[in-house]
C-alpha cells in the first residue's frame, strides 16, 4: 500500500513508473488534513487528463410516477454539474405527457416501450444506454438522486479511470437477495457487492460487450434473459463482469480498505413517495 509521507494516510496514487507515492502526495491530490484524523477529504487531481479530455453524458431512466423527483434531480444538475455534455432522459411512453408539461429544453428525451414491471424495464433500458449516446463515459443517475455540491467529470476518476466502488460480500451484514440471480446469469457466484453509491460511471464501449457476453452465455439477448427470469441487479451484474473481464478499465475502490470520499450525490427512495419534509429539504439544498 502507498502511504502519503505527509499525513501517512493510504491513497490511490503512485508516481508514474514506480510503486512509490510522490513526495508531495497531499498537494497533488488536493488533500485536506486535520491533525487528529489525518486525511478527511479526498478530491481527484485536477490533471486527471483522461476525464477532462473525454466526453461525459448523464443518463437518467425515469417513469411517470417519478417525474416530481426528476424535477429536483434536473435542478441539481443545472446548479452543480459542470463539464458534462448533456443530460439524457429515457422513459416509457406513459411519461410523455408529464415530461411535456415540464417544458425541458436542455435535456435530450427519448421514449421506450412499456414494461409490465418497470423495475425490470428500467434495468433493461440502462443496459442499452450506449444506444442513446455516443459519449465516452455514461454517468448513471436515478430520478430520486441529487447532486449536493459542485461536480465535474474528474470527480469519479482516479489515475484516468472511472472509480467503481465495491465491498466484499463477507463484510455485508444483510442478506444479498440479488446474489442468486446474478450468480445464475454469470455462471459463478460474485464475491463483492458493487452497488455502493451514485453515480455509477461506465465506459460506453463496454455496454455492447456486456450484452454480447450475455448472448454467448445464454444464447439469447440480455433483455430476454431478464424478462424470462423476472429478477436482476444490473449494476451488480455489470460490476461483477467488469471485475472479472475488464479489470484494467476501472479504478476498483474497496470500501473496506479505503476511506470513501464524501458523497456528491444524495440518494433518496422514490418508492416512499415525495413527502413534504423531503420536498422542503431538497428546496433548501437548491436554494
Amino acid at each position: 500500500m502507498n502511504n502519503c509521507p505527509t499525513c501517512k494516510h493510504w491513497q490511490p496514487y503512485t508516481e508514474e513508473g514506480t510503486n512509490k507515492p510522490p513526495e508531495h502526495l497531499c498537494e497533488k491530490l488536493k488533500m485536506f488534513t486535520k491533525a487528529d484524523f489525518g486525511c478527511t477529504l479526498w478530491e481527484p487531481a485536477s490533471d486527471n487528463r483522461r476525464a477532462v479530455a473525454s466526453t461525459h453524458d448523464i443518463f437518467i431512466r425515469t417513469c411517470a410516477k417519478d417525474l416530481n423527483w426528476l424535477s429536483y434531480c434536473l435542478r441539481s444538475i443545472a446548479k452543480f454539474a459542470a463539464g458534462f455534455r448533456q443530460t439524457i432522459i429515457v422513459a416509457p411512453g406513459s411519461a410523455k405527457a408529464g415530461l411535456d408539461q415540464m417544458n425541458l429544453t436542455r435535456e435530450k428525451i427519448h421514449f421506450v416501450g412499456e414494461y409490465k414491471d418497470d423495475y425490470i424495464g428500467q434495468q433493461i433500458t440502462k443496459l442499452h444506454a450506449d444506444e442513446f449516446t455516443d459519449a465516452d463515459y455514461i454517468w448513471f443517475m436515478d430520478s430520486d438522486c441529487m447532486f449536493n455540491r459542485q461536480v465535474t467529470p474528474d470527480a469519479m476518476f482516479v489515475t484516468g479511470k472511472p472509480v467503481y466502488y465495491y465491498t466484499p460480500e463477507s463484510a455485508i451484514a444483510v442478506d444479498n437477495k440479488w446474489i442468486e440471480i446474478v450468480s445464475c446469469f454469470l455462471g459463478w457466484r460474485p464475491k463483492h457487492e458493487f452497488m455502493r453509491r451514485h453515480c455509477l460511471v461506465f465506459p460506453r464501449d463496454l455496454m455492447a460487450e456486456f450484452r454480447s457476453h450475455a448472448i454467448q452465455l445464454h444464447k439469447m439477448s440480455i433483455d430476454d434473459w431478464i424478462l424470462h427470469n423476472g429478477r436482476f441487479s444490473e449494476f451488480n451484474a455489470l460490476g461483477s463482469w467488469a471485475f472479472a473481464f475488464k479489470k484494467d478499465r476501472f479504478y476498483w475502490w474497496n470500501t473496506i480498505e479505503l476511506e470513501q470520499p464524501p458523497a456528491f450525490v444524495t440518494q433518496r427512495w422514490s418508492w416512499s413517495g415525495l413527502l413534504p419534509a423531503e420536498r422542503a429539504e431538497m428546496e433548501k439544498a437548491l436554494a
